[in-house]
């Protein structure tokens, strides 16, 4: 079914502080728009997302709740900021930062088509950004459960780093686990596919695959497979995670740390912490 555009009658009591721009997209989980503040100088853009709670299942009306608590309880730089949210006409609303130039899916497939592949420095500083981002998230307690290209938002001209769509994230304590298996297949994290309980970790591995992805240009499958290893006298049947292999350019260290995120043990893989301390030692330039 074509998506309805949203109409005065429908955002009547938003019209008097915000004046409505471009109709970006709709789905289950809302509709999106520009806006811009009435009387507001500087002409500010911002992201209008809001949500027909009368229309929305119970999982996506808490879902849309949830993801505007925990966007107001965080302040980062390189997490799209939640500027206002109120309800009216039993419609919630959410007044984000607009990050002008558009997501890291889109970055990627453009220059895979043009077959100019991201250099060192580029990825250094955007894997700096993510861990930053990410360690926040997590010292927040919440995991977010669908880091992927399409959730990474680029802004402003030197195209820094906004992580987004919190509307799946769940916030735990430290010791307690989720168990709700969500996320995008390609990017959730083994313990998410074999249902048991995960936590922090499983955000290490998405972005882990996200790395390989911006390195290779490719939507890759990191997938786990059995290996023959040989002990001493006998040989033993072992689970390993097929890492793709990433540009010689790119240099050893990067895939070291890409090996480091993907590792099945969820235990074994690096915090948020640990991981922003392994980008930020990485050479200026790539080291084969």
């Amino acid at each position: 079914m074509a998506a309805r555009r949203p109409t005065t009658i429908q955002l009547g009591r938003l019209t008097n502080d915000y004046e409505l721009g471009e109709y970006l997209a709709s789905g289950g989980c809302g509709t999106v728009m520009m806006c811009k503040k009435r009387g507001d100088n500087e002409n500010k853009q911002y992201v209008l997302k809001y949500m027909d709670l009368n229309e929305l299942t119970t999982n996506k009306a808490n879902g849309a709740q949830r993801e505007a608590e925990l966007m107001q309880n965080i302040n980062h730089p390189n997490i799209v900021t939640l500027y206002e949210v109120f309800e009216c006409d039993n419609k919630l609303h959410l007044v984000m930062e607009y990050c002008d130039r558009g997501d890291l899916r889109d970055r990627i497939t453009e220059r895979r088509y043009k077959r100019r592949p991201f250099n060192y420095s580029l990825i250094r500083r955007w894997m700096l950004q993510l861990a930053k981002g990410v360690k926040a998230l997590h010292e927040a307690g919440i995991v977010h459960r669908d880091i992927k290209p399409e959730n990474i938002f680029l802004t402003g001209h030197t195209d820094d780093i906004r992580i987004g769509d919190l509307g799946i994230s769940r916030k735990i304590e430290t010791n307690q686990r989720a168990k709700t298996r969500i996320g995008t297949p390609r990017y959730v994290s083994p313990e998410v596919l074999k249902g048991v309980p995960y936590s922090f970790e499983t955000d290490i591995w998405s972005l882990g695959v996200m790395l390989i992805e911006m390195c290779t240009l490719q939507k890759v499958v990191v997938k786990l497979k059995r290996k023959q290893k040989n002990f001493l006298c006998w040989k033993r049947d072992v689970t390993v995670v097929d890492v793709p292999d990433i540009p010689k350019m790119y240099g050893s260290e990067i895939m070291a740390i890409a090996k480091k995120m993907l590792k099945e043990d969820p235990l074994a893989r690096p915090t948020a912490s640990e991981l922003l301390n392994m980008i930020t030692n990485l050479p200026v330039t790539a080291k084969e």
